[in-house]
C-alpha cells in the first residue's frame, strides 16, 4: 500500500505539473503561428497585416516589436512612393516643354545639318527621361502588388515577342551598327501559348532589349523557347 500511495502521489504531481506545461506550450505555439502567419502575409505584400497576440502571452513583446516594425516599414514605403510621385509629376511639366521646344525646332525649317543632328540627339535624351519618369512611376505602383489589379490575358508569346523586338528595331537611329533579332531557339515551336500582363511584361521586355542596345557591340538577340 505504500508503494501504490507512494506512486499515486507522484502521479498526481506529475499530472498536476504536466497539464499546465502542455497548456501553456499550445498556447506558445499558437501565437507563433499567429506572428508567422502575420509575418508571411506582410512579406507577401499586405502591409495592413499585423500579429494579434493576447497581452498576456510570453510572445506580446515579441508581437508589439514586429507590429511597431511593419508601421514603421509602411509609412516608410508611402513616404517613399509619395516622393516618387511628386518628383516624376514635377519632372513632367519642364520636359514636356523642352519636347514641345525641340518639336517647333524642328518643324521650323532653319536648322543646319549639324544644328539638326544636335536637335534630334537632344530629342532622343528628353525621350529618355520621359522613360524613366514613367518607370519610377510604375514602380511606386507595383511596390504595393497587393493592391495592384494584373489583369492576364492570353497570347502568343512568339509573335508578342517578334513585334516587340520589331518595334524596338525600328527605333534604333538610322547609321547604327547594333540590330535587334529573334530567334525561337532549336525548338522550332511555332506557337506558344501564353496567359500575361501585356502592357507589364513588354515595359519588362523593352527594358531588356533597351540596355542590350546600350552595351551590346553589334547585335541584340531575343531568344524564346518552350520549356518542358
Amino acid at each position: 500500500l505504500n508503494y501504490v500511495g507512494f506512486f499515486l502521489i507522484l502521479g498526481l504531481c506529475f499530472l498536476t505539473l504536466a497539464v499546465p506545461a502542455l497548456i501553456w506550450s499550445w498556447l506558445v505555439k499558437k501565437d507563433m503561428e499567429r506572428i508567422e502567419i502575420s509575418g508571411a502575409r506582410f512579406a507577401a505584400g499586405d502591409l495592413e497585416t499585423r500579429a494579434k497576440v493576447s497581452s498576456l502571452s510570453s510572445l506580446f513583446r515579441i508581437s508589439q516589436f514586429f507590429n511597431t516594425l511593419a508601421g514603421k516599414f509602411q509609412r516608410l514605403l508611402a513616404s517613399q512612393k509619395e516622393l516618387t510621385n511628386s518628383v516624376s509629376h514635377e519632372i513632367r511639366t519642364p520636359l514636356s516643354r523642352i519636347q514641345f521646344s525641340l518639336e517647333m525646332l524642328q518643324e521650323s525649317g532653319t536648322l543646319t545639318p549639324e544644328n539638326a543632328r544636335h536637335v534630334r540627339r537632344i530629342t532622343r535624351d528628353a525621350d529618355e527621361i520621359e522613360t524613366l519618369v514613367d518607370e519610377m512611376l510604375t514602380y511606386a505602383k507595383l511596390e504595393g502588388a497587393a493592391a495592384v489589379d494584373i489583369r492576364r490575358e492570353n497570347h502568343d508569346m512568339i509573335s508578342w515577342l517578334r513585334a516587340v523586338a520589331g518595334q524596338e528595331q525600328a527605333l534604333i537611329p538610322a547609321g547604327t551598327r547594333i540590330t535587334v533579332g529573334f530567334d525561337t531557339g532549336d525548338s522550332g515551336t511555332e506557337s506558344i501559348p501564353v496567359a500575361f500582363e501585356p502592357s507589364l511584361l513588354e515595359r519588362a521586355v523593352r527594358n531588356l532589349i533597351r540596355n542590350g542596345i546600350r552595351y551590346a557591340d553589334s547585335r541584340v538577340l531575343v531568344t524564346v523557347e518552350a520549356v518542358s
